[in-house]
């Protein structure tokens, strides 16, 4: 079974090359376009842990931060990595950013640079 990675990404196009990019790499994709959806499914008991979780900071509804924060205080996602995205370096750069993800990413990134993210995550452990 392939490794899950959640996608949670409001601008659909970015979306869709993430989806294209870790499928084609092994991951099974499933994107979230705003933070309330989010947090609706990781409130919820999830049938399969997800190995990764692609999470951009500025969302509509509630941010990036607010869900990072959420995901950390549940144990339950203690093991899964954490990639944040953003176009905004100052905030990837924040002590609290870089304390409780596992990777941090500045946006715009090149297809290789996701290509070469996706199989760093895979073999991790």
């Amino acid at each position: 079974m392939k490794p899950i990675l959640y996608i949670i990404e409001d601008d659909q196009t970015l979306s869709s090359i993430y989806q294209e990019a870790f499928e084609k790499i092994g991951f099974s994709t499933i994107a979230i376009r705003n933070g309330q959806d989010a947090i609706s499914t990781f409130s919820q008991k999830l049938k399969k842990r997800p190995k990764a979780i692609l999470l951009d900071l500025h969302l509509p509804d509630v941010s990036g931060r607010e869900i990072l924060n959420f995901l950390r205080n549940d144990t339950s996602y203690d093991l899964v990595k954490i990639v944040v995205i953003s176009a905004d370096s100052l905030q990837l750069r924040l002590p609290e950013i870089q304390k409780k993800s596992n990777y941090t990413v500045l946006k715009p990134l090149r297809y290789a640079k996701l290509l070469e993210l996706g199989t760093s995550i895979l073999q991790a452990d």
